[in-house]
């Protein structure tokens, strides 16, 4: 029982986490300073592995994707030669990650219902 819990709480909990790692690189798509001023944003990604144990563990790295040079000579950020560092972010690619991760949301919901539906079935025919 808790196997199938912790199973599926961690690939809506990863699933999550995609869906809102990709949200943000949408929404910092033309971020070309951080608070920190250490340059363009920084696209993410969601790493997943799975457990011995059930189920999977889901995290946030930097993409490693490298900024791409634009040339907008009339921008804050631009250098003196006119080039502004910005984001390297695909809007489609993000699309497709945060369709992928939807899908295995609800995915994970459907194990979850699927389950219940069977431990009622079980308390009727023991009960």
């Amino acid at each position: 029982m808790a196997i199938t819990t912790n199973i599926v709480n961690s690939g809506l909990r990863a699933a999550s986490l995609r869906i809102s790692t990709s949200a943000n690189n949408v929404a910092n798509i033309e971020s070309t300073s951080t608070p920190k001023n250490t340059g363009p944003y920084i696209p993410q990604d969601v790493v997943q592995i799975s457990q011995e144990i059930g189920g999977t563990y889901a995290y946030v790295k930097d993409s490693g994707k490298r900024p791409i040079s634009v040339f907008e000579p009339d921008h804050p950020d631009a250098d003196s030669g006119g080039i502004v560092k910005k984001p390297n972010i695909a809007p489609a690619e993000e699309l497709i990650k945060s369709q992928q991760a939807s899908v295995s949301y609800r995915a994970n919901l459907k194990v979850a219902e699927v389950y219940s539906d069977t431990q009622k079935v079980l308390l009727d025919i023991f009960v």
